[in-house]
């Protein structure tokens, strides 16, 4: 592969040879090998166990596809950058696959750095990947893209032979590896796309009809377990802290935070453990002691919530994961503005219409910010993400007059 020594690395998938190749974006046989993909993930029984494992079955249906690519059709010759280095994080088990995704239906070839941590549904994908890759029609797939895997934190030598010789490099990761990558030789000409690390938090509407009705409670408390719990809080999208605006109906408000209780006890996302409830004791305890924003910190069986008084400048910083929220009340809506910063990704909103959302993003203009979606599809993900364009970042123009 390249000119990258095979002894220090592991191939998980896929093969690449000295001279890979690029394409228009959008190519039919590309859209062919992910509608596979899907039908042999969506039909494959282990998958079931895996809710993420399946969103991206679905993502990937040619379907979906063929609509994404509609945005994209117009009179222009767009085709792929070329080498595309994607360097990939370790707390979100299929992270890789959807950065990988848009950058080969944009016509590049790619290696996709997978980190070391086990996840059962990152096997899974991979034993089928391998087979689809092996097809006959697919094999020119097989020969333009690599995943591998390699103790980067020992001996950086391959990451930064890889930086040398890509023509993209896809950066996801903390602050810290973000700059330490980026001092890496490349090529005059390489394209970098920054995800760094990010703060997500939501917003509830106390006033609401969500808030007189039982049963929509629930159903927010549910879709709200999804968001922040699918990958154990710790993904960029996961909320960590929450606004509420109106006043404080104590009743409905505190039926929120039970029914999410409940359905953390009852359900299959997530289960913390001895150390995780006393990671969480422990920085409750830290909190209270040593910070002067806190107001008051209130403890459920599987949840952790600590009020805020005043909402600290580093705010980003306080995350604890494992179903560990912080609460502050907004006296006015327009004060949300104050505290959304650059780190902030997502906003997830309840009691809310897109119509609200937008007219109160056009009033504040917030620096911060990169997406807001209703309860329930803060993981989602399209090719518009951390306020990229994908599709048009991973390619370029061929101007012809």
């Amino acid at each position: 592969m390249l000119l990258v020594n095979k002894k220090n690395l592991t191939i998980l998938a896929g093969d690449i040879k000295e001279s890979p190749s690029v394409d228009f974006i959008f190519n039919k046989n590309i859209i062919e090998f992910f509608d596979t993909f899907s039908n042999k993930i969506l039909s494959n029984q282990k998958a079931k166990n895996y809710p993420d494992l399946i969103s991206l079955g679905f993502w990937i249906r040619k379907k979906n596809l063929e609509l994404i690519k509609k945005k994209y059709l117009d009179e222009k010759l767009r085709i792929g950058v070329g080498l595309t280095f994607h360097i990939t994080p370790s707390n979100v088990a299929l992270n890789f696959a959807y950065s990988f995704i848009l950058s080969v239906l944009c016509g590049n070839s790619n290696i996709v750095r997978v980190s070391n941590v086990k996840f059962d549904q990152r096997t899974i994908f991979f034993e089928i990947l391998k087979k689809i890759m092996n097809k006959k029609k697919f094999l020119s797939i097989k020969k333009n893209n690599i995943f591998i895997s390699y103790n980067y934190e020992e001996d950086d030598s391959v990451t930064k032979q890889l930086c040398n010789i890509c023509d993209c490099r896809v950066i996801w990761g903390s602050d810290k590896t973000t700059q330490k990558i980026k001092r890496y030789d490349t090529k005059p000409n390489c394209k970098d796309l920054i995800f760094s690390d990010k703060y997500s938090v939501s917003i509830l509407n106390l006033e609401s009809k969500i808030f007189k009705v039982k049963s929509k409670i629930f159903d927010y408390a549910q879709k709200f377990y999804v968001d922040s719990l699918m990958f154990d809080q710790n993904a960029c999208t996961s909320p960590h802290l929450i606004f509420w605006y109106g006043k404080n109906k104590t009743k409905n408000y505190e039926l929120f935070w039970k029914n999410l209780n409940l359905i953390i006890q009852k359900g299959k996302l997530f289960n913390p453990d001895k150390k995780n409830t006393i990671d969480r004791y422990s920085k409750l305890c830290e909190f209270a002691a040593t910070r002067n924003e806190i107001l008051t910190v209130k403890r459920e069986e599987s949840i952790f919530r600590t009020v805020l008084k005043k909402i600290p400048k580093d705010i980003h910083n306080f995350r604890v994961g494992y179903g560990y929220y912080f609460e502050y009340f907004l006296k006015d809506i327009n004060e949300i503005d104050k505290h959304l910063s650059s780190k902030i990704q997502t906003l997830t909103y309840a009691g809310f219409d897109s119509g609200d959302m937008k007219k109160l993003m056009l009033k504040l203009k917030p620096n911060g910010i990169d997406r807001i979606v209703p309860f329930g599809r803060a993981s989602e993900f399209n090719e518009i993400w951390d306020g990229y364009d994908l599709p048009r970042y991973f390619s370029k123009i061929i101007d012809i007059k």
